[in-house]
């Protein structure tokens, strides 16, 4: 009779190991699929941290090239504008007294007397 309940427990305690032997297998198993789901994750973040910083310095590119787009067209159109002259007018202020220094008045005169043929 002992012998019978010995082996009882024993049975009892051989079927509670096979039991918990499966549920440590089951958390075994979840485990690894949490890992390959974690490296999976570690792999996406990297590349997203790497996307990021290269649209970063895409854009900081792309602003420094707008930026020098529209300074030399600033330029262009500033220098255009300086180097446009209306016909007839001297663009050198001393230049418009004549080249002696002539007065006003006399300029006016010189300027007569040429569209103005002299009469003999």
């Amino acid at each position: 009779q002992i012998m019978a309940s010995e082996l009882q427990r024993s049975d009892q305690t051989l079927q509670s190991l096979d039991a918990q032997n499966r549920t440590l297998k089951d958390a075994e198993l979840r485990q690894m699929g949490v890992n390959a789901s974690l490296a999976a994750s570690r792999r996406a973040l990297s590349r997203l941290r790497m996307r990021d910083f290269t649209d970063k310095v895409l854009l900081f590119l792309s602003f420094v090239f707008f930026v020098l787009v529209v300074l030399h067209i600033v330029i262009r159109r500033l220098s255009s504008f300086r180097s446009r002259t209306i016909p007839g007018i001297p663009t050198d202020p001393s230049a418009a007294c004549g080249s002696e220094g002539d007065s006003l008045e006399q300029e006016t005169h010189k300027l007569l007397s040429i569209t103005q043929p002299e009469e003999n």
